[in-house]
């Protein structure tokens, strides 16, 4: 259907609530072994001030595998490579950003969540909740507001949280200002991820509205696996001329 409104993951709730928007946007950006960081994204966000100067990593491809979005960047002087997955298993009220490294030298993600839990068609100015909370337990971070269901974050790899509750103002959505919508809203953001991954590792950010145990039945790898092959299947039973 058509992109109206800015989100990351729309989960179908229980009525009332029908489907909301549960994750806004993900900061990501990686840190060479040198401190050097490029961004990945230029998706709306928690952006600090001195984000504003960090580059772009360089973007070597873009293409979809099996209908899926693969980003794949090159950091650390063009040493290292991160391919960059984002997937929702079948019939999950969940996303899955798989991150994928090669090359010649670690690196360190930094993944900052942004959420504002809104109704699916709600403009992104509508007012943000006041109160949001965050728990860290082992891998797992769970956000909450005012009533509504919670939002999991599940961290596939090593990683340290660095907690930093706060508000982002005046956020701007480029396509929503440019379909003619209100285009400026607020998020809330519980801190930061940092990730250290070495060469032919992989890690993974699984954010989900679902019980944790549904979550954890299979890994990000295991969870794209299943669904390339949901498509391949799909595309095989398809008419010839759909191929």
């Amino acid at each position: 259907g058509a992109r109206r409104y800015h989100r990351l993951l729309v989960a179908a709730l229980q009525n009332p609530l029908g489907r909301m928007v549960m994750l806004n946007a993900l900061l990501d950006s990686a840190e060479d072994a040198n401190g050097r960081r490029a961004l990945l994204s230029l998706e709306p966000g928690p952006a600090t001030k001195d984000a504003v100067s960090v580059p772009i990593a360089q973007l070597m491809e873009f293409r979809l595998d099996g209908g899926l979005p693969v980003w794949r960047y090159a950091v650390g002087d063009d040493k290292t490579t991160i391919e960059k997955r984002v997937f929702m298993p079948y019939r999950q009220n969940t996303v899955i950003v798989l991150y994928r490294v090669s090359g010649e030298a670690p690196v360190t993600l930094h993944l900052t969540p942004a959420v504002h839990f809104r109704g699916y068609e709600a403009p992104v100015s509508e007012a943000l909740h006041e109160h949001y909370a965050c728990s860290l337990n082992g891998n797992w971070l769970r956000l909450s507001t005012g009533g509504l269901p919670p939002v999991h974050l599940c961290v596939e790899g090593t990683f340290e949280f660095l907690e930093d509750p706060r508000r982002r103002e005046q956020v701007g959505y480029a396509v929503e200002e440019a379909r003619g919508y209100e285009f400026h809203g607020s998020l809330w953001s519980p801190g930061t991820l940092a990730l250290p991954v070495s060469p032919g590792s992989s890690v993974a950010l699984v954010v989900s509205t679902e019980d944790p145990g549904v979550v954890e039945s299979m890994s990000a790898e295991e969870a794209l696996g299943v669904e390339m092959e949901r498509k391949r299947r799909l595309i095989e039973s398809a008419p010839s001329d759909a191929h």
